[in-house]
């Protein structure tokens, strides 16, 4: 072969490979990129989907339940591998027992229903579905000699069951039961991992502590520990990482909730399948839970780390395993929980902007109805300074209204949460004068008097009397006399749609104004305090107390009585 015949061979050989890697390239830009990812997760007792950059909120569960912070109805959803299905638990109160049953409910929000009932002998918990289809589920059976406590799989109708791991304890006096909890499948499908929970937490598949992470091979039955002080954990695509909580190494740090207790903090954390290494992805004590690994390599978590130790505040986000665009899904009241990505197939799961906020806030919580036809109940709105209402409960005579959320996801511009009681003055009859003793220091706002305290467990507080209504807030901003200050300026009735002037009247319940105005009636005849507890019948230190009373009075530009109906 000629030199000029090799060269031009080679030259030809040059151009095809070009051609191929256009052809190929072409061929890329041309193919259809992959569809959006979509993440499903619980919102005050109702399932929701949304989009991986946190759009397209849809309810697909739950559209005719009032979302309420009390922890109750559907929790933890997780889909099937096509993404058609989602299984979930609903919680629910039975007795003295929280119990959970199985549900199912299809990705579009039809034929849901219940697959599998919990007693307080038979529990069940933590679904989630399994590579083949099927779903894996946590049970707790208490028995009197023994307990048992493992993992079932079942069809999606809830038929064909089988224990896939079983552990039987003997009772024991002072032993707390182990319990087999939070469950997840390896896309091989012959490995799961759980949270072995050491019996401390209780039998309700709650937090506990000092839970060890265990890694089940279905195949032989064998079990391994993987990482200590773990709440729930989730594979990565390749099976050779794992995305768990990791409780803080400092115990006094919680995170609690108005209506059901505390929880240990945990922070999101990576170790690899044999537990030989790993890490921390963001830091410590800001609480974070839930991790779901997406199969392009982003982890969705709940935290409420825009108000540490506050559990309404807590929000869905999304991550890299290595800590880098941490970006917030969610930004709503009531709290949104135990996300988990929708399906294992391929999908985009990057949100618009890392760190970018979702564009609106929203406040779910409907008023129910007996405060909302109540003209006599104040509050301070849907959202008072950033702060979003999580709360919003009658109470016997009245209403109570929480604000422990901020919509600006950071806590250096969140106001301090707030907490509100509005009752009805006849709630307090007979103990009006006890009520103004109680308070150490006053000052005026919007034509009433507003009294200032503190108290060692509540900490500062601040009442007043508007209209026939006693309103106390605990918690809230502002600093010696001006505490509470920017919440009285927002307070209205319920029915009001703005802040309008001076706060009406105050109204005190009759009997109450006709003993304080005897007993000023005898002290001033008798000048002694211990003669007029005894003309009058009542104690001596109801007696100073009606006497500060009328003094408190006194910087009242007036006042109304009411009289209020008798018990039946």
């Amino acid at each position: 072969m000629t030199v000029r015949r090799a060269v031009r061979m080679a030259l030809l050989a040059v151009f095809a490979l070009a051609a191929t890697a256009g052809i190929t390239a072409q061929a890329r830009a041309l193919s259809p990129a992959p569809p959006q990812g979509k993440v499903v997760y619980s919102n005050g007792g109702r399932i929701l989907v949304m989009n991986a950059d946190g759009t397209g909120r849809e309810v697909i569960f739950g559209k005719k339940r009032n979302p309420k912070n009390d922890n109750l109805g559907a929790v933890e959803p997780a889909t099937s591998p096509d993404g058609k299905t989602v299984v979930f638990a609903f919680k629910r109160q039975h007795g003295i027992h929280d119990l959970f049953d199985i549900w199912r409910v299809g990705i579009d929000g039809q034929g849901a229903r219940r697959i599998l009932k919990s007693t307080a002998r038979a529990q069940y918990g933590d679904p989630v579905f399994m590579p083949d289809g099927r779903i894996l589920a946590a049970f707790f059976r208490e028995k009197r000699r023994a307990t048992r406590t493992g993992l079932i799989s079942l069809g999606t109708n809830g038929g064909n069951r089988a224990t896939e791991y079983l552990i039987t304890r003997r009772n024991r006096p002072f032993v707390a039961p182990e319990l087999v909890m939070e469950p997840d499948a390896a896309a091989d499908g012959d490995r799961v991992l759980f949270v072995l929970n050491s019996g401390f937490g209780g039998i309700n598949f709650d937090e506990g502590f000092e839970n060890s992470l265990m890694v089940l091979n279905l195949t032989s039955g064998k079990t391994r520990k993987v990482a200590e002080d773990a709440y729930d954990a989730a594979w990565s695509p390749n099976g050779r990482l794992i995305a768990y909580s990791l409780q803080t190494e400092d115990d006094d740090l919680e995170t609690c909730w108005w209506e059901s207790g505390c929880e240990f903090e945990a922070t999101l954390a990576v170790v690899r399948a044999d537990g030989s290494s790993g890490w921390v992805v963001n830091g410590r004590g800001i609480d974070e839970r839930s991790p779901d690994w997406s199969r392009d390599g982003r982890i969705v978590f709940h935290s409420a780390r825009n108000l540490p130790g506050t559990g309404e505040a807590s929000e869905i986000w999304s991550v890299r395993p290595n800590g880098k665009c941490l970006t917030p899904l969610t930004n709503d009241s009531p709290a949104s929980l135990t996300p988990a990505w929708v399906g294992s197939g391929r999908s985009n799961t990057t949100p618009a902007g890392c760190e970018k906020l979702p564009a609106d806030s929203m406040v779910d919580l409907r008023i129910p109805d007996s405060l909302g036809s109540n003209p006599e109940v104040f509050w301070i709105g849907e959202r008072a300074d950033h702060r979003l209402l999580t709360n919003a409960s009658p109470i016997r005579g009245g209403g109570q209204f929480l604000y422990y959320d901020c919509d600006l996801q950071r806590r250096s511009g969140c106001l301090p949460p707030v907490g509100l009681w509005s009752v009805d003055v006849c709630a307090y009859e007979g103990q009006i004068a006890g009520v103004f003793s109680e308070a150490p220091s006053i000052r005026r706002q919007r034509g009433v008097t507003v009294f200032l305290g503190n108290d060692t467990e509540i900490g500062r507080f601040a009442f007043l009397f508007a209209g026939r209504s006693t309103v106390f807030f605990f918690g809230g901003s502002g600093k010696g006399s001006k505490f509470g200050e920017r919440e009285v300026a927002r307070l209205r009735k319920i029915g009001e749609e703005s802040v309008a002037g001076n706060l009406p009247l105050a109204a005190f319940p009759a009997s109450d104004i006709h003993r304080m105005k005897r007993v000023s009636r005898v002290f001033k005849a008798t000048g002694s305090v211990v003669k007029t507890a005894r003309r009058t019948g009542l104690r001596p230190v109801m007696v100073r107390a009606n006497l500060k009373f009328a003094r408190g009075l006194a910087v009242y530009d007036g006042f109304d009585t009411v009289r209020c109906a008798r018990p039946d």
